[in-house]
């Protein structure tokens, strides 16, 4: 029922350089926020 609500909806194509961020899959974002956490805990 969502599929043919969603079909015969119109939308907006939007472009990648509408958006001034990276996106990263969740495991890969968890990882680097543990790099930065432990690094900024080292320099203490």
């Amino acid at each position: 029922m969502y599929a043919c609500y969603q079909s015969q909806q119109t939308c907006r194509q939007i472009q990648s350089q509408t958006f001034p961020f990276n996106l990263y899959a969740s495991g890969e974002y968890s990882r680097m926020l543990e790099r930065e956490w432990q690094d900024s805990t080292d320099a203490t």
